[in-house]
């Protein structure tokens, strides 16, 4: 943790030199009640959520960097087997440098942000409420080392990915950790709907087999003046090792928000989705969520969001393994550019 308190002060007193920094941080009271199934106790506390710090700058017209760095990230240990593939350090969770030898082409070195994640991901940490289980499984929080490139086609945006990924089981083999991942994103109807759609594929470091990882995740969202909605579909399959079936996550996961008074907004967020283990359907999550926030003044904003998440255990027939949490979130969020 003084590693991480050491590297944050020698940012922030270099960052004033960059064009663009910007500090986002969120705090909670958080309550969490269980069913009895669950084995699991109730509990309140008060906690930051969320502390990050965004650094942007343009080099030149045709060369800038972007880096985004978690404030509450442990240092990781000497000994941890993370330490061998050399991007999984949660403070830095994306630290890169695009170059672009020709108008709307980009070429991007470094630990790179990631793709996909649907539309849940579009939006800011600090607003999401309650990640699905679903998109969770597909969007990793901190990136991965190695390049991409991406074309920009007037309002149409096309990326690719070529990283080396840390956040698969079993880190010791990074040869066969390969993650290649593309990305579309586009809006239509005047930027009224935008439409996203990323497919991703893993090497597994198994066996001799090595089957991979896929996922694909597609996402809308419209603005209907007065609402906005959003909605994902994500299918990611885990081939098993000479096996001819696989373990999969699939789903929905639809969102809501439209101002309901002066400087007040309220959420809604739905997911219904299952994994499989074999063949077997083996969990299904239903998570509902709702809140309201208002904007009590430029970059400081008060929420209340109220979680019901609940995990069914389909192979247990007597209801004993399920997990039901309701979730009350009583916190502030604020955003400040510190060198405006």
């Amino acid at each position: 943790m003084k590693s991480s308190l050491a590297l944050t002060a020698v940012l922030l007193m270099a960052a004033s030199a960059f064009a663009g920094v910007k500090l986002e941080t969120r705090a909670d009271y958080r309550n969490s009640t269980f069913n009895k199934e669950s084995g699991s106790a109730g509990y309140s506390t008060t906690q930051l959520t969320r502390a990050r710090l965004n650094i942007t700058h343009k080099v030149q017209d045709n060369l800038s960097l972007k880096a985004r760095f978690d404030l509450t990230a442990e240092a990781i240990s000497s000994g941890s087997s993370y330490t061998a593939n050399g991007s999984k350090t949660p403070f830095t969770e994306y630290a890169a440098i695009a170059y672009s030898p020709m108008e709307n082409l980009a070429v991007e070195l470094g630990k790179l942000k990631p793709v996909g994640g649907g539309m849940e991901q579009q939006y800011n940490g600090g607003d999401r409420y309650f990640d699905s289980a679903l998109l969770s499984s597909m969007y990793p929080q901190t990136g991965a080392g190695g390049f991409g490139v991406s074309y920009l086609m007037g309002d149409h945006k096309v990326t690719a990915q070529f990283t080396n990924d840390p956040n698969v089981s079993n880190p010791s083999t990074g040869a066969t950790r390969n993650k290649t991942a593309v990305e579309y994103y586009g809006n239509f109807m005047e930027k009224a709907l935008q439409v996203i759609a990323s497919y991703h594929t893993v090497q597994k470091a198994v066996g001799t087999d090595n089957k991979p990882i896929t996922w694909t995740v597609l996402g809308v969202k419209y603005n209907a003046g007065f609402a906005v909605f959003d909605l994902d579909y994500g299918m990611k399959k885990d081939e098993a090792n000479g096996a001819t079936s696989a373990d999969e996550h699939s789903g929905l996961v639809f969102g809501a928000s439209a101002p309901v008074a002066d400087k007040w907004t309220a959420l809604a967020k739905f997911e219904s989705s299952q994994t499989k283990a074999a063949g077997t359907k083996k969990y299904i999550y239903s998570n509902v969520g709702l809140a309201v926030e208002n904007a009590i003044a430029e970059g400081c904003n008060f929420h209340v969001a109220y979680n019901m998440l609940n995990k069914k255990d389909d192979t247990d027939a007597t209801g004993n393994s399920d997990v039901k949490e309701n979730q009350l979130l009583v916190g502030f969020k604020l955003y400040a550019d510190l060198f405006k």
